[in-house]
């Protein structure tokens, strides 16, 4: 099996499934990445869609798959987009949040681009059924259809996070 990894673009997408082949989407990007420890336990694609629309174009289904515990190896006290434009970090690196973490070996520190010891995390993942969402092009163009997949594939990720949180007793120890 070869792995790789392209440039996140829809083209790119696009391209993959034309072949055929697996396609891996982390729709919250580096805003679901980097969000605060106090919404670690939330399913937050910030309005993201493309993923559902190129499931309705292409016929595939989206298997859902969720994780516990990864924002515990170090604590986000909070994340700020307006920091990001506000420093230029947003425009220099494509990365739309400027995190501000408390952990191992700085205390304090700005950026998911300072290297770090993570503390010792206990990860649970969690893989769903497949959600099918049939084959219509069309559909993938009215916003109305998009929007309430979109509804249906978070809850149905926040239902499964819930269920791996609620097993936690701790963070880091879970």
């Amino acid at each position: 099996m070869k792995l790789g990894a392209l440039r996140a673009t829809a083209e790119n997408a696009e391209r993959v499934l034309e072949m055929g082949q697996p396609l891996l989407i982390y729709p919250g990007g580096e805003l679901d990445c980097l969000k605060s420890f106090w919404r670690r336990h939330t399913i937050d694609f910030h309005g993201r869609t493309g993923f559902i629309k190129l499931a309705l174009k292409h016929g595939v289904p989206i298997l859902p798959v969720v994780n516990a515990g990864g924002h515990e190896v170090y604590l986000t006290l909070f994340s700020s987009q307006r920091l990001a434009e506000w420093t230029g970090i947003a425009r220099l690196t494509r990365v739309k949040t400027l995190p501000v973490n408390l952990g191992l070996p700085w205390g304090l520190w700005a950026t998911g681009f300072v290297p770090f010891l993570p503390l010792p995390a206990k990860l649970s993942y969690k893989v769903g059924e497949p959600i099918h969402v049939g084959h219509d092009p069309e559909a993938a163009r009215r916003p109305d259809v998009v929007r309430g997949l979109y509804r249906k594939v978070t809850g149905i990720m926040q239902d499964m996070l819930d269920e791996l949180a609620g097993r936690r007793r701790l963070p880091v120890i879970g």
